[in-house]
């Protein structure tokens, strides 16, 4: 049962990390008549990255012996770090003042918004290509399965046409 938790929960744990810095930065987006690009390429790997992310948490509960020898909790841990590193960023300055000026201008440079944007795309190359990794093996074990059946099914077919030759009876 650890183990069941173990990936499934760092997983959920990202998730909400990721969707608070993704409620962050559509504060400010729609105080704003023009978000720069940057700030949307940010917002649509965000979303990303959760579909993923949701995509290894089913993985990760279905198969957890799995998902945990796939050693992602060091990418889970640096993901937390990455997202926690930005919301810090994100989160409005306190006092009054703080919170006006938080809402009108974008806490982030273009270039500084671009690289959590290369990390994030990383993260999620990282564990699309672990599950990808993962649904190769399982379909090679498929295919060998079937690969068994076919032959088994084969001999049996040859098996029960011989019994059927052999108690026709014989002509000659």
């Amino acid at each position: 049962m650890a183990e069941l938790l173990g990936t499934a929960a760092s997983v959920i744990a990202v998730i909400q990390l990721t969707a608070a810095v993704a409620s962050l930065s559509y504060e400010y987006i729609s105080g704003v008549a023009r978000a720069p690009s940057e700030l949307q390429r940010f917002m649509n790997e965000l979303k990303a990255l959760t579909a993923v992310l949701s995509r290894l948490q089913m993985f990760a509960l279905d198969n957890p012996d799995i998902a945990d020898s796939w050693g992602l909790g060091e990418e889970l841990r640096r993901c937390a770090e990455e997202l926690k590193d930005v919301k810090e960023r994100l989160e409005p300055k306190r006092g009054w003042w703080g919170t006006a000026l938080g809402r009108l201008q974008w806490p982030l440079g273009g270039r500084e918004t671009l690289d959590y944007v290369w990390k994030i795309e990383r993260l999620k190359s990282h564990f699309t290509l672990a599950m990808t990794a993962e649904n190769r093996t399982f379909s090679k074990v498929i295919d060998k399965n079937v690969q068994d059946i076919k032959r088994d099914l084969y001999s049996h077919t040859s098996e029960m046409k011989t019994q059927q030759l052999s108690s026709l009876p014989r002509i000659l």
